[in-house]
Formats: structure tokens, C-alpha cells, sequence
């Protein structure tokens, strides 16, 4: 799967709402890095309800199937790490601040947008460098199918690795 890139038509307005929602709520570490992240599952929060939808119709022989927002501030940043066995992950920009990190997938750096969707292959290795400003915001996820048998299989290799 190579690199996909969309642009949510509805960004300023949903960020609007969804920043303050990251940026202030309780905060978990993440495993991976240092940023600070939500619970699990934001996708489910009914202010991110037209914006499933719109997944849903980009990829609809897939679900979210976990979610959760992360606030990278000065100094924090993400391992270098993969998402499988999940088929796809994805990062939604919710808040970019001037000189915000870059997104590297398999070493090519991606230079996003806020707005922005990026869709890969949940096998690649990706990282975020430190962040040089406070305010980076996303809404990271892993994407798996609405198929029966996939997901028997994807049980599977979670059970297995």
C-alpha cells in the first residue's frame, strides 16, 4: 500500500472543536514516544461523528478499529514503530503549529497540513522527531476490515506475534 493523502473538506471547523478536546483532557503517556495521548477510541466521541463517515466512504470495507489523540509539546516526539498487524494506520492533523515535526514512514519524510489525512500500511515503520513548539496535535488510529474471516485472521496474528 503506498502512501495516501486526503484533506478533510470540514477541517477548520472540526479542529476547532477538537483541539481543545486533546489539548485539555486527561492525558495517558504514550508507549512510543513522548507525547501525551487521550483514552482510546476519540473516534467514538459524537464530535468526530461526520468525520468517521467520511472514512467510512473513502474505505468502506474498513472500520476504525482504535483511536486516540496525541499533543506533542517542546521535546516530545514518537519511536520509530508500526502498527501490525492492523492492515492500515492513519493520522489525522488536527493542529499544526509553525516548525511542527514532520510525519517519517519508512524514512521518507511526509510534510503534512492540518486538515490532513495520511493513510499507510499498518507494517511501516513511522516515528515523529521531536517537536521544536508546543501545540502538535493528531488523532492517530489503526483501520482493520468489516470482513468476518479478516478479522479472524487479524485475531490471529495479534494472538500469535
Amino acid at each position: 500500500m503506498t502512501i495516501l493523502t486526503f484533506k478533510y473538506p470540514e477541517y477548520k471547523e472540526l479542529n476547532n472543536i477538537l483541539y481543545p478536546i486533546i489539548r485539555d483532557g486527561k492525558k495517558y503517556h504514550i508507549s512510543e514516544g513522548t507525547g501525551k495521548r487521550t483514552s482510546f477510541n476519540i473516534h467514538k466521541r459524537k464530535e468526530l461523528r461526520r468525520f468517521v463517515d467520511w472514512i467510512k466512504e473513502i474505505f468502506p470495507d474498513y472500520k476504525i478499529a482504535i483511536s486516540w489523540g496525541v499533543v506533542y509539546n517542546k521535546g516530545e516526539g514518537a519511536r520509530k514503530h508500526s502498527h501490525e498487524p492492523y492492515p492500515m494506520t492513519f493520522v489525522y492533523y488536527v493542529n499544526l503549529p509553525e516548525g511542527s515535526s514532520p510525519l517519517i514512514i519508512e524514512d521518507k519524510t511526509i510534510n503534512v497540513s492540518t486538515g490532513q489525512l495520511i493513510v499507510f500500511s499498518g507494517d511501516k515503520f513511522h516515528e515523529v522527531p521531536s517537536s521544536i513548539v508546543d501545540g502538535r496535535c493528531v488523532i492517530a488510529g489503526n483501520i482493520q476490515s468489516t470482513s468476518f474471516l479478516d478479522n479472524i485472521f487479524l485475531y490471529l496474528r495479534k494472538t500469535l506475534l
